[in-house]
């Protein structure tokens, strides 16, 4: 378990943290459960997976905090966590894409990552990281230190 924290509400939640090594990379599943539940099949309010290869580059997926418990607070902590986590093993840098997918959620991501300290940047008409076909079209993205 990495830690417990309160969101706004006052409510205590746990963060834990499984780490995976496979083929050339080191896979992190963080994981957030009511206080008393930490890690069982069920309950979890929200998760992300971190991917870091032989590089020492993270890479965050799958973020998401289910919508009942979405401004909250929980999000901030879990990404407080996940930047922890990282600097502890070396890591200080951390990117992840933002996919179509989501974009009906990007005020809230945005408002999520960019009040943490991240960057955001979406791709422009003619970038050449926005590729036809990828679902990408954009990233976010933190360099760390033990200063933030």
């Amino acid at each position: 378990m990495l830690g417990t924290v309160k969101d706004k509400k006052m409510r205590l939640w746990s963060i834990a943290v499984q780490v995976d090594k496979v083929i050339d990379r080191r896979v992190a599943y963080f994981g957030v459960w009511p206080a008393m539940r930490v890690n069982s099949r069920s309950g979890s309010i929200g998760s992300a997976c971190c991917t870091v290869d032989n590089s020492g580059e993270a890479k965050l997926d799958d973020f998401r905090i289910y919508p009942k418990y979405q401004n909250s607070g929980i999000g901030s902590k879990l990404l407080a966590e996940i930047e922890k986590w990282s600097l502890n093993i070396g890591v200080t840098h951390i990117h992840g894409d933002l996919s179509n997918v989501d974009s009906d959620h990007f005020p809230m991501l945005h408002h999520l990552y960019t009040n943490n300290g991240w960057i955001w940047c979406l791709f422009g008409e003619g970038d050449s990281r926005l590729r036809p076909g990828s679902p990408f079209v954009g990233v976010v993205e933190k360099t760390i230190s033990l200063r933030n």
